[in-house]
């Protein structure tokens, strides 16, 4: 990594790296950016995740960062999971010295704890009643056995202290001496005196140790809980935590650039931080001139119309004469369908009528699997290419053959607008609305023809866990009360799960480096290698599907407003070039007047349109399936 040539010498040869910039030590945070920070600390597993797909592999690609930073996230991710290491060594230090003094009641409250932790587990809640009744039984029996026996023993051995000394008094009994004087020994009553405190000591020790975890957890809670609301507070500016070493330090600066590219190089999907797709169709017409079914001696035929306002240049395809072909320059193509979308913001419409949120990315999509001398591919260090020249995207969009796909990327409604009254005061502030609505176009020109395809996907707000700390922003004075509320009910899980926690912890922080050299080992060794993006930061910390109603209606209102844009654009473009429009009408009613939906796995409408406009069964992508008629829908509870 140490050999990556300066932005500037790497981007003479079409593609490239945008310009590296240092971190702010004090940047202020997005909404989002805040929310995934706080996800590291409520959700391990989270933590870890970023980690590992960001960091250890350094020759892997990043996908686009819209409306967050990944970097303040993943240094958070450090930091939480040093917390969090904290916090399970000491519970297991406590927890084998409760174990060693108190087995049976040590054995009751792991127990208990399992049972917790099976009872929130997904699997354990798919399986039948029967059976998880039977595992909960049987944990309960083991639990209530042992703490019987437990408090048992130590109160019967405070309540009946002589029974130590039983072999004493029997040999002075035998021996016809008085039993009195062998209790009124002193050295006996010292014996009987550590024997009470002993048992004693027995009796509460487990009421010591519990208290002593409970103190740990409560601690580390109020801990992170004022990271949250002082650090991650809204518009806040606090420095960032540090990152463990100069090796990480510096795939986290290729990062900081590689997040805001503009080709993005991908494994599986091609919007991979985009969210669910909620909308796709796609149609091709032929380019054929504008005519006229009358020729000069009266008969029927085809031949150009004279009026016809075509290009000049319109050729002839080879085995039909009657057929013109009209070129068409899909770059002046993307250009009116960016002007036709610049319209919804144009300043000549009231501001009210602004559409929010709304700014066009260029998206180059690239296969992830490269070749080691592959153009996209940086040679000193091994890392695919995040930014590609202008020239470089003009001949991608002249020559859609190749292996990159342009794709015009719009953003909507990313940000809310405050409703003001006739005289310009503020009725309703401006709320952010949490989703993030895109749609990509691509339009092809190949063999005669126009390909236009159009997909709109919907990134749902961040996850409602991780919107903790908005909560504890609303009432700071009760941090306390909180995290002993918060502590006690995950009392028993946290303890139980807080050894294999810590072993796995330790495991991957000293397992690391070696992951991060084995990845960069493969990536030199191997003819071929996957470089690119299998995971997306902003999805992972998402809610599976949109929280409430209102974002699938505003997520489907720009989707139109787009389809729509781009719609008009394109039939003003091919109108102007002399292009018969009378199919591209056809086929844009049917899409106007439809909806094709797509809900994770499942597709609904007609992906493509024949002169029937009939419904296509299949779709390309791993997103798209079986048909169906179920939109996207909140998700309950």
């Amino acid at each position: 990594m140490a050999g990556v040539r300066p932005p500037a010498q790497q981007t003479g040869r079409f593609f490239g790296f945008p310009a590296a910039t240092a971190p702010d030590p004090a940047p202020e945070l997005s909404n989002a950016t805040r929310q995934l920070c706080c996800g590291a600390y409520v959700d391990g597993a989270f933590a870890n995740h970023v980690i590992t797909e960001v960091v250890e592999d350094e020759h892997r690609a990043v996908p686009q960062s819209l409306d967050f930073d990944v970097d303040p996230v993943v240094r958070h991710c450090y930091r939480a999971r040093r917390t969090m290491l904290a916090r399970d060594v000491i519970l297991t230090v406590l927890a084998v010295l409760g174990f060693v003094f108190t087995q049976g009641l040590a054995v009751a409250w792991f127990a208990l704890g399992g049972a917790l932790i099976l009872a929130r587990s997904r699997k354990m809640r798919a399986l039948p009643a029967a059976q998880r009744f039977q595992l909960f039984s049987v944990l309960t029996l083991i639990g209530a056995f042992c703490a019987c026996c437990q408090v048992g023993s130590s109160l019967f051995a405070l309540m009946d202290p002589l029974a130590q000394f039983g072999s004493e008094y029997d040999d002075g009994y035998g021996s016809g001496a008085d039993p009195g004087s062998v209790v009124s020994d002193p050295s006996s009553l010292w014996s009987l005196a550590q024997s009470r405190a002993m048992s004693a000591a027995l009796l509460w020790m487990p009421v010591v140790f519990g208290l002593a975890t409970l103190a740990v957890l409560v601690l580390c809670r109020m801990w992170v809980y004022r990271i949250l609301t002082s650090e991650l507070a809204p518009g806040r500016r606090q420095p960032l935590p540090p990152l463990p070493n100069p090796r990480v330090e510096q795939r986290m600066a290729l990062v900081r650039a590689a997040q805001h590219g503009n080709l993005s190089v991908n494994s599986v999907d091609p919007f991979l931080g985009a969210g669910l797709m909620t909308r796709l169709w796609s149609f091709t017409i032929p380019l054929r001139a504008r005519s006229s079914t009358v020729t000069g001696n009266g008969s029927t035929g085809v031949h150009r119309d004279r009026h016809a306002d075509s290009p000049a240049g319109s050729e002839a395809l080879p085995g039909d004469a009657a057929t013109f072909r009209v070129p068409v320059d899909p770059v002046r193509a993307y250009e009116v369908i960016r002007e036709r979308l610049l319209r919804l913001r144009h300043p000549d419409l009231p501001v009210r009528e602004h559409v929010p949120g709304l700014y066009l990315l260029p998206h180059l999509v690239a296969s992830g699997t490269r070749d080691e001398q592959d153009v996209l591919v940086e040679p000193v260090a091994r890392l695919p290419y995040a930014l590609a020249a202008p020239p470089a995207v003009e001949a991608v969009i002249r020559q859609p053959q190749g292996g990159l796909r342009f794709y015009q990327r719009v953003v909507l409604g990313a940000h809310g607008r405050s409703v003001q009254g006739r005289d310009n005061r503020e009725i309703v502030a401006a709320q952010d609305q949490q989703v993030l609505v895109s749609a990509f176009i691509h339009v092809a020109v190949e063999g005669g023809m126009l390909y236009t395809e159009f997909a709109t996907t919907l990134l749902p707000p961040v996850n409602q866990r991780f919107q903790l700390l908005d909560d504890l922003h609303r009432a700071p004075d009760r941090l306390l009360g909180r995290a002993l509320r918060d502590s006690v009910r995950n009392w028993p899980a946290d303890t139980v799960a807080a050894p294999v926690r810590a072993a796995r912890t330790l495991w991957r922080m000293a397992t690391g480096g070696s992951r991060m050299n084995r990845a960069d080992r493969a990536s030199r060794e191997y003819r071929t290698y996957d470089y690119g993006a299998r995971f997306s930061v902003r999805e992972l910390g998402a809610e599976p599907e949109p929280v409430t109603y209102l974002q699938v209606l505003d997520a489907d209102k720009y989707a139109q407003l787009a389809e729509r844009a781009v719609v008009d654009a394109l039939f003003s473009y091919l109108d102007a070039a002399g292009v018969d429009t009378t199919e591209f009408s056809r086929r844009a009613e049917v899409v106007q007047n439809n909806h094709y939906t797509v809900r994770g796995n499942t597709f609904q409408g007609a992906a493509a349109f024949g002169q029937a406009a009939s419904a296509s069964g299949g779709a390309p992508g791993g997103r798209l399936g079986a048909a169906s008629t179920a939109g996207p829908r909140p998700a309950s509870g």
